[in-house]
């Protein structure tokens, strides 16, 4: 069974958040770890390079909500 496009936005949204606060060594390491599909960590990684240009916006504004 393959995982449905809500699963997979769900499945990076939740590694986002766990490793927003980590170091770069630390988020390798975790991820790592974690049994996540290379598509799953190819998506987060470039959601975290983009990130870490916008990571002081999103510490003024707060969380940002998810939808599902």
């Amino acid at each position: 069974m393959s995982p449905t496009s809500d699963d997979f936005h769900s499945q990076v949204a939740d590694l986002f958040e766990a490793v927003l606060e980590m170091s770069p060594e630390d988020r390798l390491r975790y991820l790592d770890d974690q049994e996540i599909s290379s598509d799953v960590r190819q998506e987060l990684e470039e959601l975290l390079s983009h990130e870490s240009c916008s990571l002081f916006t999103e510490v003024q504004l707060g969380p940002t909500v998810r939808t599902r």
